[in-house]
């Protein structure tokens, strides 16, 4: 059964090109990003103001070579991707394989204008976690998007605790798992509020 995403369009700088996403507010907390790899810029715009809407970051890719490039690094913070089946030149499936081979974790949602049960079968088949009929309503991409996240957590914590299990839990595991831990790692700008609070109470 397939479940429909929706269609976003993506912030693009009107030139086709791939887009970085908006700057964030100074002190607030980092939203996830969103990577739309669609060769319809319209398809792109409609789908990025859907994701921008729902308060996650967008960057946008006009075909598959290009998003590979922009989501190959998990350093560049790409968190998951809307992914379009049908593209000029790389194909969405072989754009799916590759990002598989480069970022295994990485949730991907294709997107098509046909919901064959082989279309289907075969993108589950090479790792997307979910699969949308266009055009779709915003609300259900967004739904995707939150679940994929959730699946790419819990996935995260599974393997966090195994590693537990097995003894080789890293620092950073550590540091994810204990709330204490994390007040003793706070930024210095709250460290040094409190420190100064508690030299002015008497107690």
């Amino acid at each position: 059964m397939a479940r429909l995403l929706f269609h976003f369009a993506p912030l693009t700088d009107g030139t086709g090109g791939v887009s970085d996403p908006p700057a964030t507010n100074k002190g607030m907390m980092m939203a996830k990003t969103v990577l739309v790899i669609d060769d319809d810029p319209t398809q792109r715009r409609l789908l990025q103001a859907a994701v921008e809407k729902a308060g996650f970051a967008c960057r946008t890719a006009p075909d598959g070579e290009a998003g590979i490039a922009v989501a190959a690094d998990p350093k560049d913070g790409v968190d998951v991707v809307l992914l379009d089946l049908t593209m000029p030149g790389l194909s969405g499936l072989d754009t799916l394989e590759r990002l598989a081979t480069k970022r295994p974790d990485l949730p991907v949602i294709m997107l098509t204008a046909t919901s064959g049960i082989d279309t289907i079968v075969q993108s589950m088949r090479r790792g997307a976690v979910d699969f949308i009929v266009k055009p779709a309503n915003p609300e259900r991409v967004v739904v995707s998007i939150r679940n994929a996240l959730k699946m790419q957590s819990l996935s995260g914590e599974v393997k966090r605790l195994s590693r537990k299990a097995e003894g080789g839990m890293s620092f950073d595991d550590m540091i994810a798992s204990a709330a204490p831990m994390r007040q003793v790692i706070r930024p210095p700008g709250r460290a040094r509020r409190r420190i100064r609070h508690s030299r002015a109470d008497p107690r």
